[in-house]
């Protein structure tokens, strides 16, 4: 995963830690093995919104300031 955690004012190494309890959280919410995951950022330069796919299903996750809140989610057909 290579993404910009710029705008929020938190250092590099804390969106390292949050983006591994974020695919944690998603193959939880999604059923779904983490390494079979793909995250994108949302919004360049921002990591207030990922969006995470895998095993047919999305999901979108915003960052509170403290948590990964799922926002919205989505199933294949």
């Amino acid at each position: 995963m290579s993404f910009k955690a710029g705008g929020l004012g938190y250092p590099e190494s804390f969106f390292v830690e949050q983006l591994d309890a974020l695919k944690k959280r998603a193959a939880f919410d999604l059923d779904c093995d983490a390494d079979s995951l793909k995250m994108t950022q949302l919004r360049p330069g921002s990591m207030a919104s990922i969006g995470v796919a895998g095993c047919d299903a999305k999901a979108t996750y915003l960052w509170t300031g403290s948590e990964w809140v799922m926002n919205n989610t989505s199933e294949g057909d």
